[in-house]
């Protein structure tokens, strides 16, 4: 979870500030990965240094509002809709913080970096997650950084009988 305090004028000539939370789940930064052929921080990078204002704008604005949500007071939930993210899209807030991540590439870069839910940070810093074609290596690093792990137990399978080859009758003691 990322927590952004923005100050800004409303529409009514109001100061305020804003506390503005961006989350990306495990399942959804999966997503991303999978989307940039498993870079999307180095992808990102080089939106951002490319200085190709509409690309910049068009990645940003899609991951803003793949982000952006609205935290429930007791915690339990990240609420995210078209509707959340239009009614944040159509804030003064959102001018005030879109114009300081795309006219700031430090700025960018922290944002982008800080989307990385925490538990997959060091395994996306090592590059465990790495290429799409081996989603289901990917997949493993993501459950293997997650703290709750379900793995079925299986029951005991006996080991298949032995016949004897000539009278077909089963072999004893094996």
């Amino acid at each position: 979870m990322h927590k952004i305090e923005v100050p800004y004028v409303d529409f009514n000539g109001d100061q305020r500030v804003d506390t503005l939370y961006f989350n990306l789940t495990k399942a959804e930064f999966m997503e991303q990965q999978l989307r940039h052929n498993g870079k999307w921080q180095d992808q990102m990078q080089r939106i951002i240094d490319s200085n190709d204002g509409a690309t910049i704008i068009d990645e940003f604005k899609r991951i803003i509002f793949s982000a952006y949500g609205e935290k429930s007071e007791d915690g339990r939930y990240f609420r995210k809709s078209e509707e959340i993210s239009q009614a944040f899209a159509d804030s003064a807030a959102y001018d005030v913080f879109f114009m300081s991540i795309v006219t700031d590439a430090d700025a960018a870069a922290k944002f982008v970096n800080a989307l990385v839910p925490q538990d997959l940070a060091s395994a996306v810093a090592e590059s465990k997650i790495a290429q799409p074609q081996d989603h289901l290596a990917a997949q493993k690093a993501v459950v293997e950084q997650s703290a709750i792990v379900h793995e079925p137990e299986l029951p005991a399978e006996p080991a298949p009988a032995r016949f004897d080859p000539q009278t077909g009758q089963p072999l004893s003691g094996i």
